[in-house]
């Protein structure tokens, strides 16, 4: 039995999906290089792909996703229409990713190659590679030209009609497929889901001059999350992408060994975010592998109100306070916040 089959096979499904919507914020980009709604789409899709990839083995997509959403975020910090050249590049980009989860998900399915088609496969295998060497290097001269860093808010017009705040609502919108990839830490470094340095990962597409804002997640896993195929720490540790993550497993849940059940989640967390990304964006990645029912999001309030978020996710981890006031205040947060989160 493979408890991660159905998860994987779901993955592949809602990644077709992805790639669906892809095409079309590219194609539309056509006509609205401005746009930064569409923008927010094309981030999304590439964001979502390349971290659900990860969680699910796809590495060879996420790995390639990763090149591709990094270009695109250094197109919008220089804060420039897209062009022709980079909307070409990005439909071949998601042709090539429709291959590799073709690949990927064939792979899946059969298991070992019958002797009699590895040599076929191989040849295939040489003609992906070279076909991504060229791609990487496309994507290589584009982005020199984007790697100054943003200019002034706002750059990005909407071209079509859609403002900062259909932008933002755009991002907020009811996720249209799985999201990203997912170690349980306290705050500081940790190993990234996708292979990558902490360092190595790009920004998210929608970074704006809004206020940073700080989440408290309380997470208890679905029982039955591991035969699903799910991995709550990496779930939950997919969040960094947004923004500083602190968090805090409890243990004090898990059995003696002789009660233990393996394929059971005996873990809870307590988690503070630190992001300026909209709150649907917090939950996305739980409601689309369908473990959201175990997630409560509280919203804290502005960043430069509230205490460090360190305080704040020991504070959360003792047990002792239940609701954002009781929190703030065990932390000594000042009136104005505590005015904000009671208003």
């Amino acid at each position: 039995m493979n408890p991660g089959g159905t998860a994987r096979r779901v993955f592949t499904e809602e990644a077709r999906d992805l790639l669906i919507d892809l095409e079309e914020a590219l194609l539309e980009l056509e006509s609205h290089p401005g746009d930064a709604a569409l923008m927010a789409r094309v981030f999304r899709a590439l964001h979502t792909l390349k971290g659900t990839g990860a969680m699910f083995g796809f590495n060879a997509v996420a790995r390639f996703t990763h090149a591709v959403e990094d270009l695109f975020d250094n197109v919008r910090k220089a804060g420039v229409p897209a062009t022709s050249e980079l909307l070409a590049l990005g439909l071949d980009a998601k042709d090539h990713l429709q291959e590799l989860l073709e690949r990927g998900a064939s792979v899946a399915v059969a298991g070992k190659t019958p002797s009699a088609d590895r040599a076929e496969e191989g040849a295939d295998a040489d003609g992906v590679a070279v076909r991504e060497r060229e791609l990487l290097d496309r994507i290589d001269g584009l982005a020199a030209r984007w790697a100054a860093p943003a200019v002034a808010s706002g750059a990005f017009p909407a071209s079509s009609g859609v403002g900062d705040d259909d932008a933002a609502g755009a991002a907020d919108a009811p996720p249209t497929a799985l999201t990203q990839g997912f170690p349980t830490a306290l705050s500081g470094a940790s190993p990234s889901p996708y292979g990558l340095a902490a360092s190595e990962q790009p920004a998210v597409y929608g970074e704006s001059s809004r206020e940073s804002r700080v989440y408290w997640l309380r997470y208890t896993p679905s029982p039955g999350a591991l035969r699903r195929g799910l991995d709550p720490s990496r779930l939950l540790d997919g969040l960094r992408g947004l923004g500083p993550l602190h968090v805090w497993p409890h243990c004090e849940t898990v059995p003696e060994l002789d009660g233990l059940d393996a394929e059971a989640v005996h873990l809870r967390w307590d988690a503070v975010l630190v992001t300026e990304h909209p709150v649907g964006m917090v939950r996305e990645p739980f409601a689309a592998l369908l473990d959201e029912a175990g997630l409560e999001v509280t919203a804290l309030g502005e960043e430069r109100l509230l205490p460090a978020p360190e305080l704040l996710c020991r504070i959360a981890a003792q047990g002792s306070v239940v609701d954002a006031d009781g929190l703030l205040a065990a932390a000594g947060a000042g009136d104005e916040a505590l005015r904000a989160v009671r208003g």
